[in-house]
């Protein structure tokens, strides 16, 4: 079956180069990388584990198959300043409440793990820059990585494949981008003993090699305890994390669509803390658009 899926997955992929469909080559080929995890299709009941809602499982599905939008273009719901049309990618590059809150969710996940394995392990640290005591530069410190024998300063991102700067590569351009930003506090954070590591995922849940390390070195430390394979805790929390991916990815999409334009307890993206919007930044760019 797997050689069948991948003949068919070629053939897709041929035809949409061949129709000039780049959208569709983008979705083809995230969703084909091995490391994508695709558990949340079949997590249906919410008594057996974290599944998605019945609204958001469709938005999510119907992202998935290439077409989440209005079968005619219509004005966003959420800017008012351009059109979804039927695939639905503008929705992936405007939503920034949704897309904040997915942000957030992903690192709950893996704090969860890093707090489990290292009691020490902090959300939005401060004080970690003596030059900028008040600059948070990353989601998350641990001891616990598996990434290096010292402290690392883990920073989450999520990048979609038609953003600006996002190049041919979206989730290794995010992470270039944010190690250089933080170029200028590199070495206080050596001197204070921590790296600073970038880990990013694209909106369809394809990691960043240094992503799939951490969730690898993760499952190396949780499988020590119940004596579990590593194997099984890495799918388990790939699984978790890319549910929290196509929630986001779905709750952007929905949050666009006409249906949501009366929707009054959207939450205000103004309201969230200066420093997560500086990591976060806008969903159209792979670069946080607010200064330091």
């Amino acid at each position: 079956m797997r050689i069948t899926d991948a003949c068919v997955a070629r053939g897709l992929l041929s035809r949409v180069r061949a129709a000039g469909d780049w959208y569709r080559e983008h979705l083809l080929a995230e969703l084909c990388s091995p490391d994508v995890s695709h558990e949340w299709l079949w997590s249906l009941h919410p008594d057996k584990g974290d599944a998605l809602s019945p609204d958001d499982y469709v938005a999510a599905a119907r992202l998935r198959l290439g077409a989440a939008g209005p079968t005619e273009a219509v004005p966003c719901a959420c800017c008012g300043n351009a059109v979804i049309g039927p695939t639905g990618l503008h929705a992936l590059l405007c939503a920034r409440g949704p897309s904040t809150r997915g942000h957030n969710a992903i690192r709950d996940e893996l704090y969860a793990v890093a707090s489990s394995l290292d009691a020490t392990s902090e959300r939005e640290p401060g004080g970690l820059i003596p030059s900028h005591p008040g600059l948070r530069p990353a989601d998350l410190l641990t001891g616990a990585s598996g990434l290096s024998g010292r402290l690392v300063a883990l920073d989450v991102g999520v990048c979609c494949p038609a953003a600006a700067g996002a190049g041919a590569d979206c989730v290794e351009a995010m992470r270039r981008r944010k190690v250089h930003r933080m170029e200028p506090f590199a070495a206080e954070l050596e001197n204070g003993g921590i790296m600073y590591k970038p880990i990013v995922f694209s909106c369809f849940g394809r990691p960043h090699a240094d992503a799939k390390k951490l969730i690898q070195g993760f499952a190396r430390w949780l499988a020590r305890r119940p004596g579990t394979e590593a194997a099984v805790e890495e799918r388990r929390l790939a699984a978790r994390i890319g549910l929290q991916v196509w929630r986001r990815a779905a709750r952007m999409v929905r949050r666009c669509l006409p249906s949501a334009a009366d929707d009054a307890a959207e939450e205000d993206p103004a309201a969230y803390e200066h420093a997560v919007l500086w990591r976060v930044g806008h969903p159209a760019t792979v670069e946080p658009e607010l200064g330091a």
